[in-house]
C-alpha cells in the first residue's frame, strides 16, 4: 500500500490480507500482522474491514480458543520440584546396591559353589534383564510393583544367607545355582523397580541417569578394588543382603502389610551373616584374599573329601 492510498484501499488491502492467512504456522504470522494493520487503521478513524471468506472467519475463531487454552494451561501446570540431597543419594544407593548383589553373587556362585565356564553370564544376563522389565514393561511403567514383588525377595534373600553357610558352606550344585539366581533376579529387580518408581520429571532425567551409572560405577569399584583391601573373604554378599533388607524395611514403614516381613527378613539375614561369620573363623584356618580372588584352607574336609585323607 502507498503512502497516497486513501483509507478506502487501506480497508481493502487489509481485507486481502487476511483471505489469505491459511491455517498453520505461516498463516497465524500473517493474521497477526493484519490485526496489527487493523488497529493502526482504527486509530485513524478507518472502520476495521469484515473477512472476505468464510474461511478466514473460521480460522480467526479457532485462534482465540486455542491461544486462550494455551494460557490457561501454562497457568494450570504445576511447577517442577527439583530432586534434592535425598533423592540423589536414593538413587545412588539402589544403583550400588545392584551392582554390589550382581558382583558378589557371581562371585559366590562361581568360586564357592561351581567354577563352570561361563556361568558368569548367567547372573549377568538375569541383571540386565531386570532394567528392561523395571523401566520397559506396561508401557514405560516397569511390571514392578512393590506390594506384589516384595514378599518374594525378602524370602529369597533370607535363603540366600542362609545357604552361605547351609552344609558346612557348600550347597549341591542343583540347589545353589537355581537359589542365587533367583534371588539375585529378584533382588535386582527390587532395586531397579524402585529406582524406575523413583524417576524425577523429564526435565531431570539426565541428572537421574547420570545417578544411577555412577551408583553402579561405584559398587563394582567396593567390590572390586575396596572389598579385597578389607576383607579377607567374601563378606559383601552377606552385607549386601541385609543392606537390601533393610532398605525394603524402611520403604514399608507406611505399609501395614510389608513391614513386618521386611523387618523380620532383616533380622532373619542380620543373624545368618553373623552366622556365616561365625562360620568361617572356627572352620578355616587361614583366609587370604586378593583382587583375583579368594584362599581359603578349612580346618575339615567338605563332603566331597571324606573318603581322602586330609592333612593335619
Amino acid at each position: 500500500m502507498s503512502a497516497a492510498a486513501t483509507p478506502t484501499q487501506a480497508t481493502a488491502a487489509v481485507g486481502e490480507l487476511r483471505a489469505t492467512a491459511a491455517p498453520g504456522a505461516t498463516g497465524e504470522l500473517v493474521a497477526t500482522a493484519a490485526l496489527v494493520v487493523t488497529g493502526a487503521l482504527g486509530a485513524a478513524g478507518v472502520p476495521a474491514p469484515e473477512p472476505s471468506t468464510p474461511a478466514v472467519a473460521t480460522a480467526s475463531a479457532a485462534a482465540e480458543p486455542a491461544a486462550d487454552a494455551g494460557a490457561d494451561a501454562s497457568r494450570a501446570a504445576p511447577a517442577e520440584r527439583a530432586p534434592r540431597a535425598g533423592d540423589y543419594a536414593f538413587w545412588l544407593a539402589l544403583s550400588a546396591l545392584g551392582s554390589v548383589l550382581l558382583l558378589s553373587t557371581t562371585a559366590h556362585v562361581t568360586q564357592n559353589i561351581a567354577s563352570v565356564p561361563f556361568l558368569w553370564v548367567l547372573p549377568l544376563t538375569l541383571y540386565l534383564l531386570t532394567f528392561v522389565l523395571a523401566f520397559e514393561g506396561r508401557g514405560g511403567r516397569g511390571w514392578y510393583e512393590r506390594r506384589w514383588w516384595l514378599f518374594p525377595t525378602l524370602l529369597l534373600a533370607v535363603a540366600m544367607s542362609w545357604g552361605l553357610s547351609a552344609s558346612r558352606g557348600v550347597l549341591d550344585i542343583g540347589l545353589a545355582v537355581p537359589l542365587y539366581a533367583a534371588g539375585l533376579f529378584f533382588a535386582c529387580l527390587f532395586c531397579h523397580g524402585e529406582l524406575a518408581h523413583a524417576k524425577p520429571s523429564p526435565r531431570w532425567l539426565t541428572h537421574f541417569y547420570l545417578t544411577v551409572a555412577a551408583g553402579g560405577a561405584l559398587g563394582g569399584l567396593a567390590v572390586g578394588l575396596v572389598a579385597p583391601r578389607l576383607f579377607d573373604a567374601y563378606y559383601e554378599l552377606p552385607l549386601a543382603l541385609f543392606a537390601l533388607a533393610a532398605l525394603a524395611a524402611w520403604l514399608s514403614l507406611g505399609s501395614r502389610t510389608l513391614i513386618g516381613p521386611a523387618v523380620v527378613a532383616m533380622v532373619a539375614t542380620a543373624y545368618s551373616g553373623w552366622h556365616y561369620l561365625d562360620f568361617l573363623k572356627e572352620n578355616t584356618i587361614v583366609m587370604q584374599r586378593s583382587f583375583y580372588g579368594c584362599q581359603e584352607e578349612p580346618k575339615f574336609p567338605h563332603p566331597w573329601e571324606s573318603n581322602f585323607p586330609h592333612p593335619g
